[in-house]
């Protein structure tokens, strides 16, 4: 993840940047699953299953020369489940006189970090350069599968949301133009990582008894490239 609000001076250009001191930006786009994260094997115990989300950025930074700097940011990312875990589910029977559903929810991921970032002008371009790291919040998403008869529930089995946190690290490149003193707009290219260990519950219901929840831990990977564009506002 690349985004920058300071560059070399550069005399007679109005749009330089190089004086200023503090930044804030927003960034939105889309956040791609790679790796175990994105992986649909059900024999691999570390697939995701995730597919292509939306990730939105924000951060406060300040300048501490006229090229180096500091960032203070949090992050945040959602990546639905990919069709492999709704084929499965459906593939199951429900028995003579009743119906099947099913439904499930997303993966969540919301980061904290901070990290030093660098800047190149070329004109009134600029390539940003960043190394993020802090922490990660991941939420795993709920598969909930029911019996109905006439309508009314007899059996789920619920696989609750679990939650874990990691160390993550985050770093990004981005190339922005400077519009004015005040305001540049940028695209940019990031990878995150982190794996965090999950924890969750398992239980089921049947006739109105529910059974004891079972404790499920694990370490799932999560990594993802993420693309976007922003607006950087800049001041004194």
């Amino acid at each position: 993840m690349a985004q920058a609000t300071f560059c070399f001076p550069q005399s007679d250009d109005k749009g330089s940047n190089w004086d200023k001191k503090y930044f804030g930006e927003i960034i939105l786009g889309a956040s791609m699953p790679i790796g175990d994260f994105y992986n649909s094997d059900i024999n691999n115990s570390k697939s995701g299953f995730a597919e292509t989300g939306g990730y939105l950025f924000a951060s406060y930074g300040v300048v501490y020369n006229n090229i180096l700097g500091y960032d203070f940011a949090v992050s945040t990312f959602f990546n639905p489940l990919n069709d492999t875990i709704g084929f499965l589910l459906r593939q199951v029977q429900a028995p003579l006189g009743y119906t099947y559903g099913y439904k499930y929810g997303q993966w969540f991921i919301l980061c904290f970090m901070t990290g030093p970032r660098i800047s190149l002008p070329i004109r009134k371009f600029v390539f940003d350069f960043s190394i993020l790291g802090g922490i990660m919040f991941a939420t795993k998403p709920y598969i909930t599968q029911g019996l109905y008869s006439n309508g009314v529930l007899v059996y789920q089995f619920t696989n609750e949301k679990g939650h874990g946190a990691a160390f993550t690290i985050q770093p990004g490149i981005g190339i922005r133009y400077s519009t004015s003193d005040f305001f540049d707009i940028m695209i940019y290219a990031n990878y995150i990582e982190g794996i965090p260990k999950i924890e969750y519950q398992v239980h089921s219901y049947s006739n109105g008894i529910y059974s004891v929840p079972h404790e499920i831990e694990y370490r799932q990977p999560i990594t993802t490239l993420n693309f976007g564009f922003g607006i950087i506002i800049k001041r004194e």
